[in-house]
Formats: C-alpha cells, sequence, structure tokens
C-alpha cells in the first residue's frame, strides 16, 4: 500500500470540502431543515459532560481555523453568520425569542464568571469596538431605532431597580463620567 503525501491528502480534503459545498448548495431547504432536526436532536441525546468536551474540542478546531483565515473569508463566514441569524431570528416563535434570550443571558452568565481581568479588559475592548463600527456603520433611522430600544430597555431596567441598586447604578455612571472628563480634558 502507497503511503499518501501531504500534497496528495491536501487535494483530496479540497475535494471532499468542495463537493460537500456543492451538495449543500443544491440541497433543498425541506432537506436542510431535515437534516438540521436531525443533528439537533442527535445533540440532546449526549450527555453534557460528552457535550461540554465536544464543545471544547469545536472551539479549538474554530479557533484554529480563523487564525488562519483570511481577511475576506473572514468577512464572508461573518456575513453568512449573520444572515443565517437573522433568518432563524426571524422564523422563531415569542416563547423561542425568549428562551433564546434566556439561554444567551446564562451562557454569557457563566463565561463572565470564570473570565480573567485580562479576558474581562480585552471583552471590553472588543465590544467597545464592534459597537462603534456597528454605530458608524448606521442611518438614520437605525440610529433613531436603536436610541428608543436603548430608552425602553433602560427605562424597564431602572423601573424594576431597588433604592440600593439605583444609589449603586448613579454612583458607577458618576465615577465613569468623571474618569471620561478626565480623559478628555487630557487629551484637548
Amino acid at each position: 500500500m502507497v503511503k499518501e503525501t501531504s500534497t496528495q491528502r491536501k487535494r483530496r480534503l479540497e475535494k471532499a470540502k468542495q463537493k460537500r459545498q456543492e451538495k449543500l448548495q443544491q440541497e433543498s431547504e425541506a432537506d436542510k431543515s431535515a437534516r438540521l432536526a436531525k443533528r439537533r436532536k442527535r445533540a440532546e441525546e449526549v450527555p453534557e459532560k460528552q457535550r461540554t468536551v465536544e464543545r471544547a474540542n469545536a472551539k479549538e478546531r474554530m479557533a484554529h481555523a480563523r487564525l488562519i483565515e483570511t481577511a475576506d473569508a473572514h468577512s464572508f463566514r461573518l456575513s453568512n453568520d449573520a444572515q443565517r441569524h437573522a433568518r432563524s431570528r426571524a422564523n422563531e416563535t415569542a416563547d423561542e425569542h425568549i428562551s433564546r434570550l434566556a439561554s444567551d443571558a446564562l451562557r454569557h452568565a457563566q463565561e463572565r464568571a470564570t473570565e480573567t481581568d485580562d479576558e474581562h479588559i480585552s471583552r471590553l475592548a472588543s465590544d467597545a469596538l464592534s459597537h462603534a463600527q456597528a454605530r458608524a456603520n448606521e442611518t438614520a433611522d437605525e440610529h433613531i431605532s436603536r436610541l428608543a430600544s436603548d430608552a425602553i430597555r433602560h427605562a424597564q431596567a431602572r423601573a424594576n431597580e431597588t433604592a440600593d441598586e439605583h444609589i449603586s447604578r448613579l454612583s458607577f455612571d458618576a465615577l465613569r463620567h468623571a474618569q471620561t472628563r478626565a480623559i478628555e480634558n487630557t487629551e484637548v
């Protein structure tokens, strides 16, 4: 038996990848939803410990893939993800929407509980940058809609806060604003 060279292996894997992509592109919506339903059912049957291991392996694999992807491939992937998420969210019911938001909040809380100070600072900086980029690209209507949505969300949060939470929020805001003004004064 002749051993396969790395070039042959690469070529074989590329062909298989291309063939799979062509098959997925030709797949009907019904086939796609059936395939995804089967995947979800299989995922539900997997024990939590095994799911955690698989998730960690997938994260590691994707981290490596993202390290070697080009800027164009990165933008293309993000664009595809955004379209897929938009389609998924457009079809979800109110209960599914609430469930997804609760699940996301729980997952984010768990991730934030275990992050180091450096990871926390890095995440906040990354969030600030992505929010700034999103705001730079938004239209006037999107801007007005975002501000109205933020105002409603903040009003609801403030309506539910206790007196201690209110005082804590005000003192935190005052500190943050003082720091921002101090930075502004040094830049001028």
